[in-house]
């Protein structure tokens, strides 16, 4: 079976989670504290040489890092990664531009508010947040939407 090392807090752990589960592929999940530090652990650093989550661990021992590696190594052979190479250079490119532009935009204003920073934060908010609200309720209308965290 697959294991994932993920965290709770993690968005790009969280995308392979739903993918993991949408493809029906079973999978244990290993999660990580990444507030205690448990990524800098020695094992963990052998199964991720960026000592990061997501790591996809096969039984094997091998390990695939980085969530958009991740991500098109369980596409393969799925109707979510087409055969036609143009378009599998368009899924590429689209699973960078998300991990080099829009992730930080995402990513930073939900960490200012975990942390309880947000007021602090605000003015760098703001600067991350033309149209992303709106971006966000148009995801979350998407079928099959699952929330990163649970909401209490």
């Amino acid at each position: 079976m697959l294991r994932l090392y993920d965290s709770r807090l993690s968005g790009n752990a969280w995308k392979v989670r739903i993918l993991l589960t949408q493809l029906g592929i079973p999978f244990e999940r290993v999660t990580l504290d990444l507030a205690k530090g448990e990524t800098a652990d020695p094992a963990f650093r052998a199964k991720s040489r960026f000592a990061r989550v997501p790591v996809l661990e096969f039984e094997d021992g091998r390990t695939i890092v980085e969530s958009a590696a991740i991500m098109l190594f369980l596409a393969e052979g799925s109707a979510l990664l087409p055969d036609d190479r143009y378009l599998r250079a368009e899924v590429t490119s689209w699973l960078t531009f998300e991990q080099a532009d829009l992730l930080r935009a995402l990513a930073l204003p939900r960490f200012y508010h975990m942390r309880g920073i947000a007021d602090q934060m605000a003015s760098r908010i703001a600067d991350c947040f033309p149209s992303i609200g709106a971006w966000l309720q148009r995801v979350k209308a998407q079928p099959g939407w699952v929330p990163l965290v649970e909401e209490v």
